[in-house]
């Protein structure tokens, strides 16, 4: 073959899939091995049978409503101090309701903390607090 010729080589429009082949096959190989070292972690969990009843809609909730230095309940139509609060629930305490506590997000911390000894004082600790803006 004359390196100085006219003639052209045609270049090939063909891929090589050779590497490509290999690519593929170490991709392959690295998933088939890291799945297998993934152990999964069970916890073990014992659910109630279907025929046992759930949770049960007669538990009372009460909405209070916190001021700075009073407390509301429309529920009930009482409004109080927060420290006589305790007083004015003693029936509702018995039945150890669920009081939802809304107030306003530029009231002091200390009124909250305030409410939420009288309520863990009338025995109850289930709570939810909603932050009103």
């Amino acid at each position: 073959m004359n390196p100085f010729s006219n003639t052209r080589k045609e270049e090939s429009s063909e891929l090589p899939l050779a590497p490509f082949l290999d690519i593929i096959f170490i991709l392959l190989i690295f998933v088939l091995v890291s799945t297998s070292m993934v152990t999964e972690y069970v916890l073990p969990v014992d659910l109630p049978d279907s025929s046992s009843t759930g949770v049960s809609s007669t538990d009372l909730t009460l909405d209070i409503y916190l001021k700075e230095s009073s407390v509301q309940i429309p529920d009930l139509e009482i409004e109080t101090e927060i420290s006589m609060l305790r007083e004015s629930l003693k029936e509702q305490c018995e039945a150890n309701p669920i009081f939802k506590v809304r107030a306003s997000a530029d009231l002091p911390l200390q009124s909250f903390v305030s409410l939420t000894d009288e309520l863990q004082g009338c025995g109850s600790m289930q709570l939810v607090v909603e932050r009103r803006r």
